[in-house]
């Protein structure tokens, strides 16, 4: 969750398994209200191939905006067995099922098992970084089942 209105400037996330395929791994802005979470932008990020350590992905300059008390979500469009990032313990892991291009209100869902996606992103408030670590408090992990 975002406490400041800015921008994501870049994300970082280590992967379990090499990059595989031509689909991209995406970030959601999602809106808190109304009651339904409702993703108000995304932006294809393309994770580097045979790299399993932490990487850091830049987003180009107030290409990205996110507001204030938004959460940001990680997570695919598209089914992949093999494209999967780190997991980690969380307090409130959240995730949301069968997103596409044209998904825009999230069904959610609190994780059983309180495992959410490993990353952290820096966001540009008036020129100055801030840093967040997502999966402390909070993962929203959205992907596609099959």
């Amino acid at each position: 969750m975002s406490f400041s209105k800015g921008y994501v400037i870049s994300v970082s996330l280590r992967l379990f398994t090499n990059w595989d395929g031509d689909n991209p791994l995406y970030i959601y802005a999602i809106s808190r209200f109304p009651s339904d979470p409702t993703i108000t932008h995304r932006y294809p990020l393309i994770p580097q191939r045979n790299n399993t350590e932490w990487q850091t992905i830049e987003i180009p300059s107030r290409q990205f905006p996110l507001s204030s008390m938004n959460n940001l979500a990680i997570g695919m469009q598209d089914n992949s067995v093999t494209n999967q990032i780190y997991a980690v313990k969380a307090v409130l892991p959240m995730y949301g099922g069968n997103i596409t291009s044209d998904t825009n209100i999230v069904h959610s869902q609190v994780l059983e098992d309180y495992y959410g996606a490993a990353f952290t992103f820096t966001l540009l408030k008036n020129g100055k970084k801030m840093f967040y670590q997502a999966s402390l408090y909070l993962s929203f992990v959205l992907f596609r089942r099959s």
